[in-house]
């Protein structure tokens, strides 16, 4: 026991902090609404931000990037979250946004999705789409694929 202690103290003691570039956008859709989740890392979102105080209100920020920089097409129809929730820790930012109902079924998602991408190197958003009563996808975006199209 102690021994995978040890182990596993110098095996994430060699692990960089940040060695893989990539954000985390978890869509959830349930019943008639639809949720987003994001988690992104601190350090990218502040260099593609260029934020020069620490101390200024960053929260309008993030929110005007990831809306220019993430497009969400739901149905057919672009649509736009409102971020109910920004938190950070010193690592992550950690984005909630408020459900948003829709009065029809859900059938199709398409995201054009260019967050952090061109700012951090080999830079990965992965997309997980959440549909009640089917089984989580994934997507993952990057330079060469800043487009997706889902069939819900």
């Amino acid at each position: 026991m102690i021994h995978h202690f040890i182990l596993c103290s110098f095996l994430s003691f060699f692990n960089p902090p940040h060695d893989i570039a990539m954000a985390v956008f978890e869509v959830t859709l349930e019943e008639n609404t639809l949720q987003l989740k994001i988690k992104i890392d601190r350090g990218d979102l502040e260099e593609a931000l260029q934020l020069t105080n620490d101390k200024q209100n960053i929260t309008p920020l993030i929110a005007h990037y990831i809306s220019k920089n993430a497009i969400w097409i739901v149905n057919n129809k672009p649509t736009s979250f409102k971020f109910s929730i920004i938190k950070e820790d010193k690592d992550f930012y950690f984005l909630e946004t408020t459900p948003i109902e829709f009065t029809v079924p859900f059938t199709s998602l398409d995201i054009y999705n260019t967050c952090l991408i061109e700012t951090v190197d080999k830079h990965s958003n992965l997309i997980y789409i959440k549909q009640k009563g089917k089984e989580m996808r994934g997507f993952r975006m990057n330079k060469k694929r800043t487009q997706i199209s889902v069939d819900l």
